[in-house]
């Protein structure tokens, strides 16, 4: 088992840097790649052609600045759990994260806090280690919109799933916290969705950068995706990977159909 490190530029060089000497302290194998979305976007095709899991990688961890495209195009396209890093340039990395936490529905990354490396490799070590049960632990409200969009998907995909007060050790867990009012679970195998049922403002935005020093996250109200963070937790022998797929194209097709409507419309048909 190794991890995958992907970064989009070499002005990144500090955190992969130490992202990497994380890895190495913990005798985590791993390559090193760097692959613009923008800049050298055939070296990132060739990657996201390839079968990761056959190429022997169990994580990715990919980190990037600005408008931080490289984790979730990276997401859409495998199996494997992807931890993103933003990077802090402009905006001391503001612009980054809330990319990151903004990736649409059906891409599922991890998102780490701003620039932290050596919380990432503490997570990538568990991930690679930790023998999850087959269930998922979930933690907040059960009335929220978000964990109804959750327990969806894990009964479609057949994962059983309990609500708890707490996070249960051995499972995958999903703590719902309210973005003003609560404060996010720091276990390494809690993935925090942040929610919140009014519009949200920059005061919003300040506080989750804040609130994400510590955990790994998803975005904003995005249960669902969550839901696809943990089953690629789970997905070690592969037992999820045709779920994935069928949910991959399940969106690719709703989208299709989408784009299919207007032209008709436009064409009188």
């Amino acid at each position: 088992m190794k991890v995958l490190v992907a970064f989009s530029q070499k002005q990144e060089l500090p955190v992969y840097k130490e992202l990497c000497s994380a890895l190495q302290d913990k005798n985590i194998p791993y390559d090193l790649m760097l692959c613009s979305p923008h800049h050298n976007p055939e070296v990132l095709d060739r990657l996201l052609k390839k079968d990761l899991y056959a190429e022997g990688y169990h994580v990715v961890a990919a980190g990037s600045s600005g408008s931080a495209h490289l984790p979730s195009l990276i997401a859409a396209r495998t199996h494997v759990t992807v931890i993103g890093i933003p990077v802090a340039q402009s905006f001391h990395g503001i612009d980054a994260l809330l990319s990151l936490l903004q990736s649409p529905h059906g891409t599922s990354v991890l998102c780490a806090g701003i620039n932290n490396a050596r919380y990432a490799a503490e997570v990538i070590e568990h991930v690679l280690f930790q023998e999850f049960e087959e269930s998922v632990a979930l933690i907040g409200n059960q009335d929220l919109s978000s964990v109804k969009k959750c327990t969806e998907l894990l009964t479609a995909a057949h994962v059983p799933f309990a609500f708890h007060d707490a996070p249960v050790k051995g499972n995958v867990n999903i703590a719902f916290f309210d973005l003003v009012e609560e404060e996010p679970c720091d276990d390494h195998f809690c993935i925090n969705v942040p929610c919140s049922s009014s519009s949200t403002n920059v005061g919003d935005a300040l506080h989750l950068t804040e609130k994400s020093r510590r955990g790994i996250f998803v975005g904003l109200n995005k249960g669902d995706n969550a839901a696809l963070a943990a089953l690629k937790l789970l997905n070690k022998k592969h037992q999820h990977s045709p779920y994935l797929e069928q949910y991959r194209m399940s969106i690719i097709k709703t989208l299709q159909q989408h784009a299919k409507k207007p032209m008709e419309e436009d064409h009188g048909i």
